[in-house]
């Protein structure tokens, strides 16, 4: 069993540390939960592998990186005395915080939420409070365990927090938060591109508290203006280019037409491959949640690009998707429907990030000589907001090379 003082290295932050305090300690104990640990078979950004090579990355990577940033903001504003009043517990709820916001990612990350229907965030929140792995990490730190995962599920979701622990959820969650801060420079990193480059150091450095209508939030010095637009730039391009990539979104569709295909199945006929699990739902049960990764999936279309099951369609795009083959596809600017199949053609959602929200509640902070202020409403500020039209993407069989091995013959009569 690991034990702190314990040094990892980090391709981003060179190493992530766990030093012999009371988060050091906590935190080497959750990283080897199986919980945290089925974050190692978590791509970090999906099916976006097969168009960028060295997109290996994990969530485990990025959560890590999440939990050095909010150790190394803890540090600047320490040095600074702006957090006299954080308490041992609530530093290390923190910390953990950070380091467990994604736990509740299912395979292929977002791709999991529109197949199956679930959302991260109240999978996480469960695993927290009710897995025993962490019940267990929870009761060894913590003279209330239970105390310490309320806590955690309180500052990640911020909506219970009294008006003076706001900053704590703006370090986990905000719009500049360790989150973005890790996956901008980790993502860009590992694809390859260099859209996103923002001096880490400097707005590091030029952290600070602030009381804004009535709370303590997270703001940043003015001297951190460039910074900030630099990280706002960073992530309109990484939007742009890497996560709402067009042919990115093509093999999602793919495995969402796949999805809704085997619901169609008779279930028995699933359940003879070992495959029922498909078209279960996901999240209710922690424990056969755990056991869903990345990998698993790979595995079944293995089993389903060869299975005597009655649809051939799945079977062609469960090959398609293991030999990388991307099937044809058109975006339409057009008002949003339900995904469903007409025939050989899938339609689904093109659903879009929102790059910046507008509400100034929920802005960006800056401490200028005229006070504290939304980084929008600064004119030295990056004004940006990226807002597309609803589309749908629809996609179709491609036309085959010769060399092309078929998947088995189709059937008509099979309903989509």
């Amino acid at each position: 069993m690991l034990r702190p003082p314990f040094v990892l290295r980090d391709v981003i932050h060179a190493t992530i540390d766990f030093p012999a305090d009371a988060l050091g300690a906590v935190a080497l104990d959750v990283l080897q939960t199986r919980p945290f640990q089925r974050l190692r078979r978590l791509h970090q950004l999906g099916l976006s592998k097969l168009i960028f090579p060295g997109a290996e990355h994990s969530r485990f990577a990025h959560s890590l990186g999440a939990y050095q940033l909010v150790r190394r903001a803890m540090a600047e504003l320490d040095g600074r005395q702006l957090i006299p009043d954080l308490t041992p517990f609530d530093r290390m709820a923190l910390g953990l915080a950070a380091m467990l916001h994604d736990l509740g990612h299912g395979i292929f990350s977002h791709t999991a939420e529109r197949i199956w229907g679930f959302h991260h965030e109240a999978v996480t929140d469960r695993l927290i409070l009710e897995h025993p792995d962490l019940q267990a990490v929870w009761g060894r730190h913590a003279q209330d365990g239970t105390a310490l995962a309320r806590r955690i599920v309180a500052i990640r979701d911020g909506g219970a927090l009294v008006p003076e622990d706001a900053w704590m959820h703006d370090l986990v969650s905000s719009q500049a938060d360790v989150d973005r801060l890790d996956y901008l420079l980790r993502d860009a990193y590992m694809t390859g591109v260099r859209y996103a480059g923002f001096d880490l150091d400097w707005l590091m450095r030029h952290l600070t508290r602030a009381e804004w209508r009535g709370r303590s939030r997270i703001a940043f010095e003015d001297k951190a203006v460039d910074a900030l637009g630099q990280v706002l730039m960073s992530r309109l391009h990484m939007y742009k280019n890497v996560y709402e990539h067009r042919t990115a979104r093509i093999y999602d569709a793919m495995l969402h037409g796949l999805m809704l295909r085997l619901g169609n199945l008779p279930r028995p006929a699933l359940d003879a491959v070992g495959l029922g699990w498909l078209v279960a739902p996901m999240g209710e049960d922690l424990e056969a949640f755990v056991a869903r990764d990345d990998y698993a999936m790979w595995e079944a279309l293995k089993l389903l690009a060869q299975a005597d099951i009655p649809d051939p369609i799945v079977r062609e795009l469960a090959a398609d998707l293991l030999s990388d083959q991307r099937w044809d596809g058109d975006l339409h600017e057009v008002p949003l429907e339900p995904a469903r199949w007409q025939g050989d053609v899938f339609r689904a959602p093109y659903a879009r990030g929102r790059l910046y929200v507008a509400d100034s509640e929920a802005q960006i902070l800056l401490r200028t000589k005229h006070g504290i202020q939304p980084l929008s409403e600064d004119p030295r500020g990056l004004r940006l907001q990226y807002a597309e039209s609803p589309a749908m993407l629809e996609i179709g069989r491609p036309a085959r090379h010769p060399w092309y091995a078929m998947a088995p013959a189709r059937n008509d009569s099979v309903a989509p």
